[in-house]
């Protein structure tokens, strides 16, 4: 009867752990979307940015060069900020990818041993 109450613990802090790594993952997966929300924004923002430039460029007859340097700056800060976020969600699917096969391990040793107490208590049952 202790060994099966201490099996029954065992399996509840399983559970338990799998219920944590189960809403890690939904923090992962809802940073990631947040990640790409903002990178959605950045880039209306800066397309927005490129269209008042080409109405400058359009415009500006005195100093053509400072315009082009303008957008040429723009479009390094747009590119520079477009990897920073491109790293960070290829981090954060890094670390999904982990919490998911860390997830189906636990999952698995559950079942194994959710098999093998109904097993052990078929067994004591009989007797």
């Amino acid at each position: 009867m202790c060994g099966r109450q201490d099996s029954q613990e065992k399996n509840e802090a399983r559970i338990q752990a799998l219920e944590s790594t189960d809403s890690q993952l939904v923090r992962t997966q809802q940073q990631s979307h947040d990640i790409l929300a903002s990178q959605k924004e950045t880039i209306s923002k800066r397309k927005e940015i490129f269209q008042n430039l080409d109405r400058q460029l359009d415009t500006a007859d005195a100093q053509p060069l400072g315009a082009q340097e303008v957008l040429n700056q723009a479009l390094n800060d747009s590119q520079s900020s477009q990897e920073k976020n491109i790293a960070k969600i290829q981090t954060l699917e890094s670390n999904l990818k982990t919490t998911k096969a860390e997830l189906n391990k636990d999952r698995a040793q559950s079942k194994t041993t959710f098999l093998h107490l109904e097993s052990t208590n078929d067994r004591l049952s009989k007797e």
